[in-house]
């Protein structure tokens, strides 16, 4: 079972399906990508919205922004999960965020400084 919604994209109302269990969008297929590969992925350290075609997202961003500026990036990251922390309904799984881009800056930091 699903929800639906209604949403705007190019400038066409296109209607939208939420997955019953864990209200995340679900695929053309009607399928939840969260819901069937929750061995595989965990909200912390590897989101499914975050692995599409092969690609890990945060895999990207640190080619992206290069060693010096992925470390930074993680930095923000960790100040915006310690700060909202207490503002939304899981406050143990944003400070596990923020503890996951610690260990993401400090382990690429070592790569830097062998």
């Amino acid at each position: 079972m699903c929800s639906m919604g209604e949403g705007i994209y190019e400038g066409k109302v296109v209607m939208t399906k939420y997955c019953e269990t864990c209200d995340y969008l679900l695929d053309d297929r009607g399928h939840c990508g969260e819901c069937q590969v929750k061995d595989n992925y965990n909200n912390i350290d590897k989101p499914f919205h975050y692995n599409q075609a092969g690609i890990e997202c945060i895999d990207y961003i640190k080619q992206v922004l290069g060693k010096e500026g992925f470390i930074a990036y993680c930095r923000g990251n960790v100040m915006k999960y310690n700060h909202r922390a207490f503002y939304k309904g899981n406050p143990t799984e944003d400070m596990a965020k923020a503890e996951q881009y610690l260990q993401w800056a400090n382990d690429t930091l070592k790569e830097i400084h062998k």
